[in-house]
């Protein structure tokens, strides 16, 4: 059996559909370019951790003519709201590893390090937070999962984590942190990253941006 099975949660970088807080900051198209560099990097850096698999989850089709790093296996979300999708994944994973890892694709500043911290940290817990400094997380893993688990949590607000951490005690979790990022989801946060040491893909398609500005 596999050591984890790493869950990049990501949608197609289509124009118009990813990153629209940052239009009109960027257009259509450079939005779409930084997601996709965004994926690259962060699908980059799951495949260099040893013995796991490394698959896209996402919510509908998957354009032919939009490029999945590596080729990577696409598994479908499935539910009403991210905690139902969220939850889909990891009951799929779990009959496959004994840990899953839910990662977002926004966060192109992770690296092995905190993976391999993650990693650690979940074989000695029920679950496991990557916490985003937006009151959200980045990433979330399981090495056993009950139907139901993440329903109805407020998504997309400044409580998530914390609300999720409440839900895991009350359902008898254990459970651990590892290290904070933030994820790019406005301008301030893309004139941020532009300071950091970003990795080939997010680093290229900064110096594009600057290129054309």
């Amino acid at each position: 059996m596999i050591r984890a099975i790493l869950c990049i949660f990501a949608k197609p970088p289509v124009p118009g559909k990813v990153k629209t807080r940052l239009i009109p900051h960027l257009d259509a198209r450079q939005a779409a370019d930084m997601a996709q560099a965004f994926l690259d990097d962060v699908a980059a850096t799951c495949l260099k951790i040893p013995n796991t698999k490394t698959v896209i989850a996402t919510y509908g089709s998957w354009p032919d003519e939009i490029r999945r790093p590596k080729n990577l296996e696409i598994w479908q979300q499935v539910g009403d709201d991210l905690g139902q999708r969220m939850g889909s994944i990891f009951t799929q994973g779990l009959k496959e590893s004994p840990l899953v890892m839910a990662l977002g694709a926004d966060v192109p500043l992770i690296s092995v390090e905190i993976l391999e911290d993650a990693l650690k940290k979940l074989q000695q817990n029920d679950a496991l937070i990557g916490p985003s400094e937006d009151g959200g997380y980045y990433l979330l893993g399981f090495t056993r999962f009950q139907t139901g688990l993440l329903d109805e949590l407020p998504w997309s607000q400044a409580g998530t984590r914390q609300a999720t951490e409440e839900r895991l005690r009350e359902q008898g979790y254990t459970f651990a942190q590892t290290a904070t990022l933030f994820d790019i989801d406005t301008p301030d946060d893309l004139k941020r990253l532009e300071q950091e040491a970003c990795y080939e893909a997010t680093r290229q398609a900064l110096k594009t941006l600057k290129a054309d500005s």
